[in-house]
């Protein structure tokens, strides 16, 4: 998405402005970003966990069709494994949503 907004690089721009510009542009674009995620999703929105979790599964099938073996891979890869588990319910959780003021600058 960025590609296409006109304008310079803020990781190229940021450290010529002083603290207070760049201050007020991260306001300035946190607003922007509010406005972008106010945007409902379409009626048929496939929710980004269910996603997610398809293409842990896709490749997981596509590790074991390709005929390599790893040893041990599949203490990591089984879907009752810990670490599967914990990858999977880590893009499960809610996002918190930050909501305290940061001071301005001076």
């Amino acid at each position: 998405m960025l590609a296409w907004i006109e304008g310079e690089d803020v990781k190229d721009v940021l450290y010529t402005l002083n603290n207070k510009e760049q201050y007020n542009l991260g306001v300035k674009a946190g607003k922007t970003l509010n406005k972008m995620h106010s945007i409902p999703a379409p009626e048929n929105y496939i929710p980004w966990t269910t996603r997610f979790n398809r293409k842990i599964d896709r490749n997981i099938n596509k590790y074991y069709a390709c005929g390599i073996d790893i040893h041990g891979v599949d203490k990591i890869l089984d879907k009752k494994s810990s670490a599967t588990k914990c990858n999977r319910q880590i893009n499960l959780l809610p996002r918190a949503r930050v909501t305290r003021q940061r001071p301005k600058p001076s």
